[in-house]
């Protein structure tokens, strides 16, 4: 039986479904979530889960990962397929030392957010709130798959696509690959890996359109590239990513512009050795140095450096 954890006005809609057979976990959510003017409505057993959400509409479920009678992981693709719950949010709710290990599981099922237990009240609410303010209409499209051997590269690339807001998912290997397969498909890939390994595991009708992340220039690795692969040559950019990945990251809202991504270890290396070797040849011929003139000098080395790091694509 659904039971209402928090106020409603008179002009409110239901916002969230809990799922949870917690009475502390429903309680909290529902004080926590009130004072932000959020309805939430409260079960314990998933099994009605579906027909309530149908019932209600909420924008948002909480779900426990530990129900007896319901599969978190099926229930949220059954919440995403229904037309009448288009855009509806799920958050899956786990013991925080288990996040990381359901994270892939919970990617490919389009769950959006994974929050560990316990947790505090100000911090769910943000989560909630975060979601909600969403304007996203409509369901998460096919995840992009991730298959990047540099672990820096990786967390770049995850982090570029998330703040576009793109479902994804990461795989080690071309067997978690193949595994992930048989039951879901992608609507690309982007892999980088070293040159021994091939290509026997992307398969074209599962993982869509395959971006192929290489070094300039390597035509050992790209040889055994398959046929139709976009080659996104290092050092990456955001205008590199942007224009690869056009067709599928949704249009930017007008904003101060994308947050830079890092250089990755070679290229950190390789612009502070422009940048030492500059000033040394500027520090040597310059007469402010050579004056004792401090200020001046160090200003001028300051410039010098700052031109070379705006210059560096």
């Amino acid at each position: 039986m659904a039971k209402k954890t928090s106020k409603k006005s008179d002009n409110e809609d239901t916002n969230v479904l809990l799922i949870d057979q917690n009475p502390a976990v429903q309680a909290l959510t529902g004080a926590a979530l009130g004072k932000a003017g959020i309805v939430v409505v409260s079960l314990a057993e998933g099994k009605n889960a579906l027909k309530t959400a149908l019932a209600l509409k909420p924008k948002l479920a909480l779900c426990a990962h530990d129900l007896s009678d319901c599969n978190p992981y099926e229930l949220c693709k059954q919440l995403k397929s229904e037309a009448s719950l288009s855009g509806i949010k799920f958050v899956l709710l786990v013991p925080e030392t288990a996040k990381e290990k359901v994270r892939s599981k919970a990617q490919l099922a389009q769950i959006d957010e994974i929050l560990g237990k316990p947790f505090k009240s100000e911090g769910l609410r943000k989560l909630v709130e975060s979601l909600l303010s969403s304007e996203s209409g409509t369901a998460p499209g096919k995840p992009l798959a991730i298959m990047v051997e540099d672990t820096l590269l990786c967390k770049t690339l995850v982090k570029f696509l998330k703040g576009k807001g793109v479902p994804l998912v990461t795989f080690s290997d071309g067997k978690s690959i193949n595994d992930a397969t048989k039951k879901s498909t992608f609507s690309a890939c982007i892999a980088q890996f070293s040159d021994e390994k091939g290509f026997e595991w992307y398969n074209a009708k599962k993982l869509g359109a395959l971006f192929y992340i290489g070094n300039p220039g390597n035509g050992k690795a790209h040889a055994g590239l398959p046929e139709g692969t976009a080659i996104v040559e290092r050092p990456l950019s955001v205008s590199k990513l942007d224009n690869a990945l056009a067709n599928f990251l949704p249009d930017d809202e007008e904003s101060d512009g994308p947050e830079p991504l890092p250089l990755e270890s070679g290229e950190q290396s390789l612009l502070a050795a422009r940048i030492s070797a500059a000033v040394y040849e500027r520090l040597l011929t310059y007469e402010g140095l050579k004056n004792r003139k401090w200020d001046e000098a160090c200003s001028a080395i300051n410039n010098e450096a700052l031109r070379i790091c705006r210059d560096y694509k």
